[in-house]
């Protein structure tokens, strides 16, 4: 609903006349309009509320969804490089075992002393530890994964 009203400067004779010099002099008359915006306000208001809400809560779905994606993304990472891991720690058991033989043949052959087995048997063990640790760490990346991606 829209009022308008004019607003002139009152004419000489009129009860609401002012002295001349209080008034400036106006050569067209003001208009003044007004919306009334009460009775859309109990509509507007809550509209822009849930607005309000809306984006907040899109942003938040947002930022949300990213992390998720981040978190999914840096897991697959891990799970890769745990494989990586135990691909290099089986070879280097495989290897330290290969040359664990070769020490024995050579003590065997009186090449080689009992020192060079025990150190030989040490680098086996490690790296047969590594290599289990390394599977161990698949596993454990494995279900953080699986975790991000809300398998679990």
């Amino acid at each position: 609903m829209r009022l308008t009203r004019s607003i002139s400067r009152p004419s000489e004779g009129s009860a609401t006349a002012l002295p001349h010099r209080a008034l400036p002099r106006l050569t067209r008359p003001i208009t003044l309009q007004w919306l009334l915006l009460s009775s859309y306000v109990g509509l507007v208001a809550p509209a822009l509320a849930f607005l309000v809400i809306w984006a907040g809560f899109n942003l938040e779905r947002a930022a949300m969804d990213r992390r998720i994606e981040v978190d999914v993304r840096t897991a697959l990472l891990r799970v890769d490089a745990a494989r990586a891991r135990l691909e290099a720690g089986t070879a280097a058991a495989a290897q330290a075992r290969e040359s664990q033989r070769i020490v024995r043949e050579r003590y065997d052959a009186g090449l080689a002393t009992m020192t060079d087995v025990l150190r030989a048997l040490d680098a086996a063990a490690s790296a047969d530890l590594r290599a289990s640790t390394a599977e161990l760490d698949v596993v454990l990346e494995s279900v953080m994964r699986d975790r991000a991606a809300g398998d679990l």
